[in-house]
């Protein structure tokens, strides 16, 4: 079980194998290079700390190391807090190119910081690794599919800032009447909606009142219908969509100027525009449908299968001394098996055993052999298997899985995921690949895998 501590940050130490960084040989030369690496970050992270406080809702994630702590997750943080709470690390931080401003700057904040805030740290403290894996996992490598922190485009950015914001009030006013959806609101390459361009279109009098807007006081208006009013918004909306046109493009007033003369006289309101009383627009002034009765919901349709061996969110860390498995395990996330299966097959048990042989490097693992030196890969499994029991890590399930890897209480020849069958393919040119057995096979044996690429010596 984690939980939450309260510790001393000089009693916190770097993960020398941070991902950010090379492996670094002492906890000084990773407290340089993580400070070093991205100078105005650092400043940026202390004038952060130092005015505000430490982030409460985001933690450090740490495990026990005798009676200090090794930092997993928040090593940038936990460098700033060691400086700024004591500034003399700073007096042998290495000569180069900016180095002297930096750290004058970052003493200079290190006077002005609360002690209570930078000396003491709250942190989630793990039992080990494994556990927190997932974590520092899910937070780093994106939304995943919605399990993670899924970012603001700058639309959601404009409405948390709440800044009265005309271009995103005009936008909100059209999704509200059907105009355009959120799936249109994405640029050429499916990134966030250019808001700025179109702030910068509506900040212009003639682009207004082209369209039949007004803006008074901050508050937008038009005196055309809302059907007309849409002609021009759509076209908009839709041009800004597109590489066409775009910040570079519309930046001063004549490149304006020359938008607006290209722009088709179909998507012009047809009314005019000081003709009719001043109306606000506003979400609030939309009409709301009737409400109409509930209809079956329709069945959700399956989503697609992956297409490679390995799913990406599978993630194990191998020792440096075997960097090979890092390139193996991402060519196996990549390569389509109904494409490849031939290659997946090969690949696959070839991962299997050059993880095994990392693992018992890293542990310096003893097992049975039937002819020593030289281990087979179903010993290599056997081994590594009953060591992981012995750690009480391997569960009855994974367990089964191994078995019937190694062809125990099983027909090996029979057992599509089983290590015979991965020999054929390598040796035998009669077999063939399967490539949902393949698939099947990697998901029985992820869990035995992710074990073995986690635990340490």
């Amino acid at each position: 079980m984690n939980q939450q501590i309260t510790v001393p940050v000089s009693k916190l130490d770097f993960d020398l194998q941070n991902p950010r960084y090379p492996v670094q040989n002492s906890d000084r030369e990773a407290l340089e290079k993580i400070l070093l690496s991205s100078m105005p970050k650092s400043l940026k992270l202390a004038e952060h700390i130092v005015k505000y406080g430490q982030n409460p809702t985001d933690l450090i994630i740490v495990i026990e190391n005798g009676t200090r702590y090794t930092v997993l997750e928040g090593n940038r943080r936990t460098s700033v807090l060691k400086v700024l709470s004591k500034p003399v690390l700073l007096d042998s931080m290495p000569t180069g190119a900016g180095v002297p401003a930096f750290c004058k700057r970052m003493k200079a904040l290190a006077t002005k910081a609360n002690n209570s805030t930078v000396n003491k740290v709250t942190v989630v403290l793990f039992p080990s690794r494994i556990a927190a894996d997932p974590w520092i996992n899910l937070k780093h490598t994106g939304p995943n599919d919605g399990a993670g922190t899924v970012p603001w485009d700058s639309i959601a950015k404009s409405r948390y800032s709440n800044k009265g914001d005309i271009g995103l009030e005009l936008l909100d006013f059209g999704k509200a009447n059907n105009w355009f959806t959120d799936d249109d609101l994405k640029n050429s390459s499916g990134g966030p909606f250019p808001l700025s361009t179109l702030n910068r279109l509506l900040g212009d009098p003639q682009i207004r009142t082209a369209l039949g807007l007004d803006l008074l006081n901050g508050v937008l208006l038009s005196r055309v219908s809302v059907d007309e009013l849409a002609k021009g918004v759509k076209q908009v909306v839709a041009d800004l969509s597109t590489a066409k046109w775009n910040v570079t493009k519309l930046k001063l007033k004549g490149d304006r100027k020359n938008y607006l003369q290209q722009f088709p006289a179909a998507s012009l309101p047809q009314e005019a525009a000081g003709g009719a009383a001043a109306w606000q627009v506003d979400v609030e002034s939309v009409p709301q449908p009737a409400p109409q009765e509930p209809t079956a919901p329709k069945p959700r349709q399956k989503s697609s299968t992956r297409k490679a061996l390995i799913p990406k969110d599978f993630v194990i860390t191998t020792s440096p001394k075997s960097p090979r498995l890092n390139r193996i395990l991402a060519e196996l996330k990549k390569m389509e098996v109904e494409k490849q299966e031939n290659a997946v097959a090969v690949l696959f048990r070839t991962y299997i055993e050059l993880t095994l042989d990392d693992y018992i490097a890293r542990t310096s693992l003893k097992f049975a052999m039937s002819r020593p030196p030289q281990a087979s890969l179903a010993e290599k499994a056997k081994g590594a298997a009953a060591h992981l029991k012995t750690l009480g890590l391997l569960d009855k399930n994974q367990s089964a899985n191994v078995d019937r890897l190694v062809g125990i209480n099983s027909d090996p020849k029979s057992e599509f995921g089983s290590i015979t069958t991965l020999h054929s393919f390598v040796h035998s040119r009669h077999s063939n690949p399967i490539p949902s057995e393949l698939q099947l096979a990697w998901d029985n044996i992820a869990p035995f895998m992710h074990l073995v690429g986690h635990v340490e010596d």
